[in-house]
């Protein structure tokens, strides 16, 4: 035991924030990488998410994508949000020096990497590139269906975590779970410019950049993110995701969450490892709503998150075993509404004797449910939702 936690301090000690980095991809599938990285314009109510994902199927095929959802003018628009689909014939990685990727990311090396795609027609150009200091995404695509042209830098990050992990914690250096969960920067400065069809887009913003690998993403899931900047320079972010998780051979699928509320005053992650944390969530895509109370014997987090259902873009794709295909809905415009509460001892905390330490509502957050959690309303079996 004594050997086991000296290993876990040891490797803690040494983390950078290099889990960004690429994976060498397997010989047999299935597996993914991908990155999410959304822009949110507070002044000029705009955001944009930039996906990028590499694929590797059951049947060993290869694919790239690279997702682009735009969502301006959000209380106006009777499109909230436009989406761009571009599948490649590949994404091919580097460190940012130039040399091919042939092992996981090093936990004590900083982000180092290239990624660019592979497209035999030359209708996609650009790279995402990422060193200590900045990420860049620059893309070039011209195509039967879209024109596009995006330029993204970011710099001064605000880490998850100083130790270098994300939200799953010490877990996410356990080999073979299925699926990983990353979080690079809460909130990152932003500069970009979009040229996409004849429109223009350019401002400072501020972005979440996270990243997923494994096999797939599960049968049912929420996830949620966003972040507001207060008059006196300072900020606040959260993020969760969850939902039901199957626990090897046993038949059981309990529902499990990650969730990071960071403030001023409050640094809180909760995880399902940390065994005295009590989740209990309740989502409703009929109403575009979803709810979640998270608490231990010293502290509590209640976050409820409501969008207009109009606002809603349905069928976003993400990775199955077999392809990238449309499985998630979510929406740029969701409030957020959280409450932080703190026990004084463990003991008043066990009997529920919390007391309000903050709250805040979050304007322009992201809101996702994913899989079977799209029901009863919605489908992706057809582009349509049930609501009249």
């Amino acid at each position: 035991m004594i050997k086991v936690a000296l290993l876990v301090f040891v490797l803690l000690s040494c983390v950078s924030t290099s889990l960004f980095n690429a994976h060498p991809f397997p010989d047999q599938g299935p597996f993914f990488e991908g990155w999410y990285i959304k822009t949110t314009d507070f002044k000029n109510n705009f955001s944009i998410a930039n996906i990028i994902a590499k694929h590797l199927s059951d049947t060993n095929k290869n694919s790239g994508y690279l997702g682009f959802l735009l969502a301006d003018s959000l209380a106006n628009s009777q499109e909230p949000m436009r989406t761009f689909d571009i599948f490649t014939d590949g994404l091919s990685y580097l460190d940012c020096q130039g040399k091919s990727i042939h092992s996981n990311p090093d936990l004590t090396s900083p982000p180092c990497l290239q990624v660019l795609p592979i497209s035999n027609d030359n209708s996609v150009q650009g790279s995402m590139k990422a060193d200590s200091n900045s990420i860049q995404l620059l893309w070039s695509i011209k195509t039967q269906a879209v024109d596009l042209e995006y330029n993204l830098k970011l710099t001064n990050h605000t880490l998850w975590s100083d130790s270098g992990l994300g939200p799953q914690g010490i877990t996410s250096l356990i080999p073979k779970l299925g699926l990983y969960w990353y979080i690079f920067s809460l909130k990152s400065y932003s500069e970009y410019s979009l040229k996409v069809n004849g429109e223009t887009f350019e401002g400072t913003g501020f972005t979440h950049v996270e990243k997923n690998w494994g096999d797939s993403f599960p049968d049912s899931w929420m996830w949620a993110e966003g972040m507001k900047l207060n008059s006196d320079g300072s900020s606040v972010e959260f993020a969760l995701a969850g939902g039901p998780k199957q626990l090897g051979p046993i038949p059981l699928s309990p529902v499990l969450y990650l969730v990071g509320y960071r403030s001023q005053n409050i640094q809180w992650s909760f995880h399902p490892q940390d065994i005295v944390s009590i989740f209990d969530a309740n989502h409703d895509s009929c109403t575009g709503e979803f709810n979640i109370t998270v608490k231990n014997p010293q502290n509590k987090l209640v976050i409820q998150i409501k969008a207009d259902i109009k606002s809603f873009k349905n069928c976003l794709y993400g990775p199955s075993k077999e392809e990238m295909k449309p499985m998630c809905l979510e929406s740029f415009s969701s409030l957020a509404k959280i409450q932080a509460y703190s026990a004084d001892n463990v003991i008043e905390g066990i009997f529920g004797d919390y007391e309000l330490l903050e709250e805040v509502e979050i304007p322009m957050s992201a809101l996702e449910f994913g899989g079977d959690y799209l029901s009863p309303c919605f489908s992706c079996q057809s582009s349509e939702s049930f609501l009249q």
